[in-house]
């Protein structure tokens, strides 16, 4: 059910908005004591705003849940009165009302936001920021409750978070002389699927990686974004497409085909010639290169068609091999999750060029992790040292705010719905935080990580196997990125213990949804951090432990490794028992080769000395000699390691669930 809140200034203006809901067919407000109705007629100044948005933040979220544990995605609306969209930044010290408006945004993301009156934009600003103010506008305007589909704004698609980012970062570079700058999404992506699941899943794909997403999961919200008739070869604007191939929407006509992408097909069944998915979305035609702009439009699908040559997927194919500007692809369901979904795309390891950024797969533009600290001794024009230990207070206020309606969702998730609501909290909270406070940074990146397992495990449309190494990798760059706050000595430290964090509460949920494979992994890596950290405490320990640290660590990851790695000792250890066999004990050189073999087999097997089972073996000289009773010893003890290897192995193996 829809929920429709009012947030006003005075209750003039509050009565005023409570008309709306009328229209839009809910009761009327009851003016005394109705919980949709929040008025804060008190003046906002600086002292006044943080208690303002602490006490706004309860009502809202308290009737937004409407008695539910979370706020429902795409169900909750708030009508503000008025705002100056060229004030909406958090940061600036003056900016009362707006400001406050803006904090709130950021704080509920899954919530739509509607104003009556938005001003702001004046003649001096740039045509590209005017043609924004009108999208946002026309977006988040009251007449937009009337008409058009309801656009779900989890993942930003109009761009209002994205506007305020844009408004701190221009206040932090102008006004506070601030060199941090908060990552801006300025590419969409449009995941358009008939599943809610899939489509929620895909979107939160790309917006993590940098974009700002649509989540199309009707066929109004898909006519409307590429099937108007006044926007017929005009950009869709979309720069990333991944679409379901069957789009079975509830809301559908009847004859309405979607399977093909072509504008038109030729039906194989009763070879009548019919209308594809780009006669009734142009905008989505890949033929017309003025409309069709994507730089990537992705068909994700599960292969399987009525026909049984599969006609259907090689014709769509084709039709995206043809494709011009940008490339199409074909990837086949299920995935392994996110970085493996990413990297079938062909984007995980592509690192846009000249971009500050290290992080593989991301969006043009999007520049996360946080550049480093500037040098100690780096200053600004007017003779003031650059940066500066944490975010500004009320960035850090909203991140903290994130991160505890995060934390309070991820003992509740039962739906990939709730997993990706609960990670956009936490990337928003780490983006805002921009690793300038460490801990806080840290902490939001864990629940980041979490969520996104969280979201991998739950979902049936997920492989069993889920791709793990892509993400470990990125908890290692994320992590070295935030320690680059602390004190230098203290930096390699402080970003192998946030690694360490992070990767045992991954292990925690893996194991609890029965992911072996993937626990292992993450086991593995968590134990040579731990080896790492243990070394540094003591650096003589490098010379006297590492190695045998680092062999028995190469042995635990797989099965497979350890027996590879008791062959090699077979070897060794055979070649060298053919050496030291003490002359008389064998005729030849083939027969010295076996007995070493069975000197080797056995001694390391039974963890002793060499046992022969020929029948003159007691002719063989029990004396020994120091070349054989070193290599005995070594056969042994090596022996020994390894036993105890197998019998973790085997525990390990046994005791999966």
């Amino acid at each position: 059910m829809t929920h429709r809140l009012i947030l006003a200034q005075s209750e003039v203006t509050a009565n005023a908005m409570g008309i709306w809901l009328e229209l839009l067919g809910e009761k009327s407000l009851v003016l005394d004591n109705d919980p949709r109705r929040i008025v804060w007629p008190e003046p906002i100044d600086h002292a006044m705003v943080i208690d303002a948005y602490d006490a706004l933040c309860e009502r809202i979220e308290e009737t937004a849940r409407a008695g539910t544990d979370t706020i429902s995605l795409n169900r909750v609306t708030v009508l503000v009165d008025s705002v100056n969209l060229s004030a909406l930044d958090v940061v600036s010290e003056g900016g009362g009302w707006n400001s406050l408006i803006a904090m709130l945004i950021l704080s509920f993301p899954e919530i739509r936001w509607v104003f009556g009156v938005m001003t702001g934009i004046g003649k001096d600003y740039e045509s590209k920021e005017q043609d924004r103010f009108n999208q946002i506008k026309q977006a988040h305007s009251l007449p937009s409750l009337l008409t058009g589909p309801r656009r779900d704004p989890l993942f930003d698609p109009t761009g209002l978070r994205d506007w305020i980012r844009k408004g701190t970062n221009h206040e932090l570079e102008h006004t506070l002389k601030d060199d941090l700058r908060l990552p801006e999404r300025d590419e969409l992506a449009a995941s358009i699927e008939d599943e809610k699941s899939y489509a929620w899943f895909h979107g939160y794909a790309a917006y993590r990686f940098g974009y700002r997403a649509d989540v199309i999961t009707t066929w109004a919200l898909m006519k409307d974004r590429f099937g108007k008739k006044e926007n017929q070869g005009k950009p869709h604007g979309y720069q990333l497409l991944l679409e379901d191939m069957s789009l079975n929407f509830p809301d559908r006509q009847a004859h309405t085909y979607l399977l093909y992408l072509a504008r038109e097909y030729l039906d194989p069944e009763d070879e009548v010639e019919k209308q594809g998915r780009a006669h009734h979305c142009p905008q989505l035609d890949s033929a017309n290169d003025k409309a069709e702009t994507s730089r990537c439009r992705i068909l994700i699908t599960t292969g399987q068609t009525s026909q049984r040559d599969n006609r259907t997927l090689r014709e769509n194919r084709a039709y995206l091999r043809r494709k011009k500007p940008g490339r199409g692809k074909v990837v086949l369901k299920p995935t392994s999750g996110l970085f493996d979904l990413w990297k079938k795309r062909g984007l995980l390891y592509r690192v846009p060029r000249n971009e500050p950024c290290k992080r593989p797969g991301n969006a043009l533009g999007f520049l996360w992790p946080p550049a480093p600290p500037p040098s100690k001794g780096s200053r600004r024009e007017d003779g003031q040292q650059e940066g500066g230990h944490g975010a500004p207070g009320r960035l850090l206020l909203i991140a903290d705010r994130l991160i505890e309606r995060a934390g309070v969702l991820i003992g509740k998730v039962t739906s990939v719905g709730e997993a990706v609501q609960g990670a956009v909290l936490a990337t928003n909270a780490l983006e805002l935080t921009g690793g300038r406070t460490p801990a806080t940074a840290i902490e939001a990146l864990s629940l980041k990580h979490r969520f996104e397992v969280l979201a991998e495990c739950q979902f049936s449309g997920i492989g069993h196997h889920i791709e793990m190494k892509p993400r470990m990798d990125e908890i290692a760059l994320e992590t070295e990125a935030i320690s680059q706050w602390f004190d230098k000595p203290q930096q390699q430290k402080a970003a192998l213990n946030g690694e360490m964090h992070i990767l045992n509460e991954v292990v925690r949920l893996l194991r609890e949804h029965n992911q072996f494979d993937e626990e292992r992994i993450c086991v593995g890596k968590v134990r040579q951090l731990h080896t790492t950290l243990w070394i540094r405490e003591r650096p003589y320990r490098r010379c006297v432990s590492w190695p045998f640290i680092w062999y028995v660590e190469k042995l635990l990851p797989s099965f497979l490794s350890f027996l590879l790695a008791v062959a090699i000792w077979l070897l060794i250890l055979t070649v060298l028992f053919t050496f030291v066999i003490p002359e008389g004990a064998a005729s030849g050189i083939p027969e010295r080769i076996v007995l070493g073999l069975e000197s080797a087999v056995t001694s390391f097997f039974s963890i002793g000395l060499p046992i022969y089972h020929a029948a003159d073996a007691d002719t063989l000289p029990t004396l020994p000699t120091w070349p054989m009773v070193w290599v005995s010893s070594l056969a042994i003890v090596s022996g020994f390691l390894h036993l105890g290897v197998l019998i973790t192995h085997l525990y390990t193996l046994v005791s999966r669930r």
